[in-house]
């Protein structure tokens, strides 16, 4: 189930990074699509990668010896969240050069929270504090890239109506 997730939010992870590409073609904002591009790549990397169990987790589980899938897994996922983190912050510069420091410092927050959460999440992953702090990366890094897609749709002219003609604008 969990893979099925992974790729479902890989592949919709890419098509937000697509439509950053699309609405945003140059400086800072090809660097945000790229960035999420990334993580939708690692995301689904992940699905293709099993972590390995551990102490407790499946339940009943004593742990075990890591596996190179296993480490993928982790790797992909550390690679991910920085990648992830680094578009937010991206979104924070270019939003400041457009003078929208709200939006600014909602990207610089989102970044902050995604990268510290994560390394202090993996760090104490085995106890609920470091779970807690993976999750909160995790619902950081959702809702910051909901509400920046969101953003950039209305920041950027429609292309269907960018391609009408003055009279089809009356109509």
């Amino acid at each position: 189930m969990q893979r099925a997730n992974l790729v479902l939010s890989g592949v919709m992870v890419l098509a937000a990074a697509y439509g950053v590409l699309r609405a945003v073609r140059s400086g800072r904002g090809l660097a945000i699509g790229i960035l999420t591009g990334a993580y939708g790549v690692c995301l689904l990397l992940n699905a293709t990668f099993v972590p390995d169990p551990v102490t407790g987790f499946p339940s009943g589980q004593a742990g075990g010896v890591a596996t190179t899938g296993g480490i993928l897994h982790l790797v992909f996922g550390a690679i991910g969240f920085v990648c992830l983190a680094a578009a937010a912050f991206a979104y924070a510069r270019w939003a400041s050069s457009r003078g929208e420091i709200g939006r600014s410092r909602f990207g610089l927050w989102s970044a902050v929270v995604i990268l510290v959460g994560f390394l202090a999440g993996a760090v104490l992953a085995q106890s609920a504090i470091g779970i807690v702090l993976l999750w909160l990366s995790d619902l950081a890094g959702w809702l910051w890239l909901a509400l920046a897609s969101a953003h950039l749709y209305t920041a950027t002219p429609h292309p269907v109506l960018a391609q009408r003609s003055p009279t089809q604008e009356h109509l």
